[in-house]
């Protein structure tokens, strides 16, 4: 359907004064050429997608040098048009308007973007389902041009608030002492009363390593004793707490996860040995310290936990959060100024340790948020948050900078190449780009004139279909005096890219009907951490039986995309910075999709990105190579097999979350099928004799990279329960991955996590 605009000047009359003439302006929208985004409804994709319509729509007009020439560097327009709402949702592809265009105009930009509708499902924001930018700028200033994707982390300070409860918390409970200072007790063990004077000051430290420095096996109380049973226990306790794993080797370090859900998990186990050690029956006067240790461990743990504890030493069960207000209370106004004794020696309060105690003013913002919601309830991923201890000072912190290059911190203070929180984005909205030169004609022509299709619009001889007494065969290529009808020569099409998602399982895995676990890596570094060996078929790793509903995708996380692009939807600096922004786009906008085990097609996600052309990539090309990068994505996964398995350092608890990644290298994705009819897909390269060069990349503008990424048999032994930052070549990966362009580049096979 067609609109035409109400006319209130003749067309093809000038006005001397600017020198622009009234004319018929038609475009079309290429919706069904390039297919892109979230939901398909939101996306426009499938068969017969819904055409949202175009808001927000600048129309910027030039007069170049010759005639049949798109713009191909950023220039000031002759005149800026804002067309607002251009195009109604459900309406046609074209839209006739009557414009005022300056005579020479012989080029026309046009930008929009599609309208956010309220009829959002699944329980998601409208920003998560359709997308959401900071910024849309578009302006006559040269290098004004600016389209940057929404950050996720609007509340900076509430966000590292909580991470400070949280690590407090955590804290001063693994900083739980038996000291004169204190209240250190006398124990009775049977029939005999352990003094004060027959036990040192206890930190629970010391049941890991006694002399603070090194793990002797020996027991803190009878320390020419090897450590009994209840001291082992709380020792063992403290040391898993505590320790990330570090490979000095592939120089890898554990992620440790951070989330609300995640400490609840980690202080359920926790608290579960606890209340085994408090409830056992002692066996020597060490034991019946260590009881008592525990015991106070207990008292400590209730002061910002609930749970059910049994009394006979059980699990414990249904552990939850106090509120905010309740556990800010103790941690500010009572034991972390009693327990530990000196609080500036664990809670040092300087940024380059990105870690100290929260204030009062601080938590009082967060009585509306759970702990165990983090950072969920900040609208990021669960694996965003990540849990780090300083073993020197004996505290836990969440590094506000991370570069997981070796998937661990980077050094204090040096923020050149690390992300943050705040490196989260929305995925981009839909917006579209037109960058054509004209088709004129002298003649005024009816709505139904113009070619119907995008075929047709493409098509020279279409056109010469419209006229209809033989004058006038559209070969005008700029405004004149006698213009009345104008056109844009290639239809609008969009300014971002889309991934397309789909997961399933290799042959292999299929034939197998299993996958393969961590469970002898791990052990194995256990024990060789603790001087001993661990045989090749001992410890065997798990088998996961697959079924319909042992994996659900709940969200897509893709590296390396830049903040801002500009005036041609490419990569540009960060306005007010010297360098490309880059961080990830999440993408929760899924609804949990189960991984289907007979091997029948996955139901695609789509996630609109920015294009992610590297012009340093392009310099530094060699032969046959563009040098464009690869782009690593990683897939949000809920396990639903029913347990627990390990992954790469960490074990995966049933329900829980994890990601795994996959590489997405634009080498080996095929072939790009560029345009044929002559618009040409920024950059805007040429070679000697000016012949247009196509670049390929993972994501360009107007194109869907489908990617269908597949769990290998080994694919679990990669699993993270945080997800690293996506940039490394260090990186495990647990997906095979085949891409497909738009007719573009495919991967039919991306194993995720390796093979």
């Amino acid at each position: 359907m067609v609109a035409a605009a109400c006319q209130r000047e003749p067309m093809g009359e000038i006005d001397p004064e600017v020198r622009e003439v009234n004319t018929q302006f038609v475009f079309n929208i290429a919706t069904s050429a390039a297919q892109t985004k979230q939901a398909s409804d939101a996306v426009q994709e499938g068969a017969n997608p819904v055409f949202r319509g175009i808001s927000d729509a600048k129309l910027m007009s030039y007069t170049l040098s010759q005639d049949g020439e798109i713009l191909k560097q950023d220039a000031a327009p002759s005149k800026v048009y804002d067309l607002s709402q251009l195009v109604a949702s459900g309406s046609g592809p074209r839209r006739v308007l009557e414009m005022s265009l300056p005579i020479q105009t012989n080029t026309l930009l046009l930008y929009g973007r599609a309208p956010v509708r309220t009829d959002v499902t699944g329980g998601f924001s409208a920003k998560d389902y359709y997308g959401y930018l900071d910024d849309y700028t578009v302006s006559n200033v040269v290098g004004s041009g600016n389209f940057q994707l929404g950050k996720r982390l609007q509340n900076e300070t509430g966000f590292y608030a909580m991470e400070k409860l949280i690590a407090g918390v955590l804290t001063v409970i693994m900083n739980t002492s038996m000291t004169t200072e204190t209240g250190r007790e006398s124990i009775t063990f049977g029939d005999v009363t352990i003094t004060t004077d027959e036990y040192p000051d206890l930190w629970w430290y010391m049941y890991y390593k006694p002399d603070g420095h090194s793990d002797t096996g020996k027991s803190p109380v009878e320390t020419d004793k090897d450590r009994y049973p209840l001291e082992e226990k709380l020792g063992h306790l403290y040391k898993e707490m505590t320790s990330i794993y570090y490979n000095t080797t592939t120089q890898e370090t554990e992620l440790r996860a951070g989330s609300g859900v995640a400490t609840l998990r980690i202080v359920t186990d926790l608290w579960s040995v606890i209340n085994s050690v408090r409830c056992a029956t002692p066996l020597s006067k060490a034991e019946a310290v260590a009881k008592a240790f525990a015991e106070r461990v207990h008292i400590h743990i209730q002061k910002y936990f609930t749970g059910s504890v049994p009394s006979t030493g059980g699990p414990v069960t249904d552990v939850a959060f106090k509120s905010v207000s309740d556990i800010g209370a103790n941690l500010i106004g009572g034991s972390i100024n009693a327990e530990p004794v000196s609080p500036d020696l664990y809670w040092p309060n300087n940024e380059t340790v990105k870690s100290y105690k929260p204030t009062t003013d601080e938590l009082a913002g967060l009585t509306a948020k759970s702990p165990a919601d983090f950072p969920a309830n900040f609208d990021i991923m669960r694996g965003a948050a990540y849990m780090a201890f300083d073993a020197t000072h004996y505290f836990f912190y969440y590094p506000k900078y991370f570069n997981t290059s070796a998937t661990g911190g980077i050094p204090d203070g040096d923020v050149t190449n690390g992300f943050s929180a705040g490196s989260y984005y929305y995925p981009a909205e839909l917006l579209y780009f037109g960058n054509s030169p004209l088709r004129t004609s002298a003649l005024e022509h009816k709505v139904n004139d113009y070619p119907e299709t995008v075929a047709a619009w493409n098509t020279d001889t279409e056109w010469a279909k419209t006229t209809t007494d033989g004058k006038d065969d559209w070969k005008g290529t700029h405004v004149s005096s006698t213009t009345h009808s104008v056109a844009m020569q290639y239809p609008i099409r969009y300014g971002v890219s889309m991934l397309e998602t789909k997961v399933g399982y290799t042959s292999e895995v299929m034939s197998q009907r299993y996958l393969l676990d961590n469970n002898h890596a791990v052990q194995k570094r256990v024990v060789e951490a603790q001087g001993g060996t661990l045989g090749d078929n001992e410890e065997p790793d798990k088998h996961i039986a697959i079924t319909n509903g042992s994996f659900k995708l709940v969200g897509v996380v893709v590296g390396g995309q830049p903040q801002n692009v500009g005036w041609d939807f490419l990569p540009r600096k960060a306005p007010g910075t010297e360098k490309i922004v880059t961080g990830f786009i999440y993408d929760k906008a899924v609804t949990n999709q189960a991984v289907p085990a007979d091997g029948s097609p996955f139901t695609p996600n789509y996630t609109v990105v920015f294009d992610n052309y590297s012009e340093s990539g392009y310099e530094s090309r060699t032969e046959g190579n563009f040098g464009q990068e690869k782009v690593y994505v990683a897939l949000e996964f809920q396990n639903c097999t029913g347990e627990d398995f390990y992954g790469n350092f960490n074990l995966i608890r049933n329900e829980g979350y994890f990601y795994l990644i996959g590489e997405v290298d634009p080498a080996k994705g095929g072939e790009v099928s560029w345009p044929t009819d002559g618009y040409v897909i920024p950059p805007y390269k040429y070679d000697n004799s000016g012949i247009y060069i196509g670049i390929p990349r993972v994501f360009i503008q107007d194109y869907k990279t489908s990617v269908t990424f597949k769990f290998g048999l080994n694919s679990l032994k990669y699993a993270y329960l945080t997800v690293p930052d996506l940039r490394a070549s260090s990186l495990t990966m647990g997906l095979s991955v085949d891409i497909e362009w738009k007719q573009g580049l495919k991967y039919d096979e991306v194993v995720i996590g390796g093979n």
